[in-house]
């Protein structure tokens, strides 16, 4: 069975619904049939188009948050951060939520004793949160759920 993500609202593409109850969806007929036994037509829905709504603001913030002395790899400590970033989003996407949340929880514990670079950490974070995320999302089939010529959500299948 595959994993089905609903959006709450058209077009925006973060804070997905994991839909928990049983649900059919036909590819091959476009057909949606929700748990309620409803039947919605489905549309495949451009990934150029997906992928520009939901990373193009947050790309937008990191070009405005960002400068080239972020990415200055000679220097120990600014590598150091960066390491750090990239295992906290690893380890938030890529592992269950227990490892997840003890993993952020430490960070936060550890980051009382060396503040300084607790901030850049939580960008490069954010940053390499948002690099694997787009990597994952790859392989997602997003569809429009339409009623007539409306939109009413998107499901994006794992």
């Amino acid at each position: 069975m595959q994993n089905v993500f609903s959006t709450k609202l058209p077009y925006v593409f973060w804070f997905l619904n994991f839909n928990e109850n049983e649900i059919k969806i036909d590819e091959e007929k476009r057909i949606f049939i929700n748990s309620q036994d409803k039947e919605f037509a489905i549309k495949p829905f451009s990934k150029v188009a997906f992928f520009a709504l939901k990373y193009l603001p947050v790309a937008l913030i990191f070009f405005l948050i960002f400068n080239k002395f972020d990415f200055y790899f000679l220097d120990l400590q600014k590598a150091l951060e960066h390491i750090v970033g990239l295992l906290l989003a690893s380890v938030t996407l890529l592992s269950k939520r227990i490892f997840a949340y003890g993993a952020i929880i430490i960070f936060l514990v550890s980051s009382l004793f060396y503040i300084e670079s607790a901030p850049f950490i939580i960008k490069y974070y954010l940053l390499y949160l948002a690099l694997i995320s787009f990597a994952i999302d790859l392989k997602k089939r997003i569809y429009s759920v339409v009623e007539g010529k409306r939109t009413l959500a998107h499901l994006i299948l794992e």
